[in-house]
């Protein structure tokens, strides 16, 4: 038996050629669930396992396993925590939890996930009937109010949007899987695309916000269509998995609004309603 490190260990820099992976390889990092769990090590503060989390997304990595919810309150509230931060500070990791094929560990992740879509890292998104309501407030629940008493303020905090199919909130799906399974679903399906826009003037106490829902018909899509598109334009970042601004529209039967902005950015005919009745004159 030839037992030479030659043949025994595969130097993968001298492959020639190199082989080009036909699909995204993805990295899934568990140092937040079995890296901390055994019962021989302390179990580090919330502010380590922070400063973990960012460590795994100035990595480049693609998956956190942040926790096992089901063992308790105190993880529950600590995968919620960390789930918050990859939302509030727009990490490009995405949140996954562990648990096995029983109620008690399906619930608690089943519950965190229901509060999972953040928009704009300002507070939770449970149904699209939130998000009105959601624009005008901040991560604490208190009003959002200007510096400036003589100004209007219409920044990138004050326009939200998520995507609706049937009631169900769709997120950002972070990686390959998620957005092929979102697009699986979605096809030949009509998704709303609801996106809020908030004006707020603390001089004269005008707060107020408008809804703009965009109907997005997506044609009978192959799987073939699906992997092609999302190599093409990785949309992991986009709710829904498309962008419409892009090569997404390929993927698109019809789209049917009142404001024409709305799905890739800022609903202008309803921004432009809002400054209106602040004051403000645009002519």
């Amino acid at each position: 038996m030839d037992d030479t490190p030659e043949r025994l260990i595969h130097d993968w820099n001298a492959a020639e050629p190199p082989q080009r992976p036909s699909k995204k390889i993805e990295f899934d990092d568990e140092t937040l669930r079995d890296g901390l769990q055994s019962p021989s090590v302390t179990d580090p503060s919330i502010e380590q396992k922070l400063r973990v989390l960012h460590y795994i997304n100035a990595l480049g990595i693609d998956n956190a396993d942040i926790g096992l919810p089901g063992a308790g309150p105190h993880v529950q509230k600590t995968v919620e925590r960390l789930a918050r931060e990859i939302a509030e500070q727009k990490l490009s990791v995405y949140p996954s939890a562990a648990g096995r094929t029983h109620e008690n560990d399906i619930k608690p992740i089943v519950e965190i996930s229901g509060r999972e879509y953040m928009v704009r890292g300002r507070g939770y998104v449970k149904s699209v009937h939130d998000l009105e309501a959601l624009v005008l407030r901040t991560e604490n629940g208190t009003p959002i109010t200007v510096k400036d008493v003589a100004q209007v303020t219409l920044g990138p905090e004050m326009r939200r949007g998520v995507a609706d199919l049937d009631g169900q909130a769709l997120g950002k799906p972070g990686n390959h899987a998620r957005a092929t399974a979102q697009l699986e679903q979605m096809s030949g399906q009509t998704v709303i695309f609801q996106t809020a826009v908030a004006v707020v003037c603390q001089e004269s106490d005008f707060a107020q916000s408008e809804l703009a829902p965009v109907k997005v018909r997506f044609r009978q899509l192959t799987s073939a269509e699906i992997e092609a598109y999302l190599l093409a334009e990785t949309p992991y970042d986009c709710a829904g998995s498309a962008k419409s601004e892009g090569l997404g529209i390929a993927l698109l039967e019809s789209i049917d609004n009142d404001d024409p902005t709305a799905l890739v950015g800022l609903p202008l005919i309803r921004t432009c309603r809002l400054l209106a009745a602040a004051g403000v004159k645009l002519l």
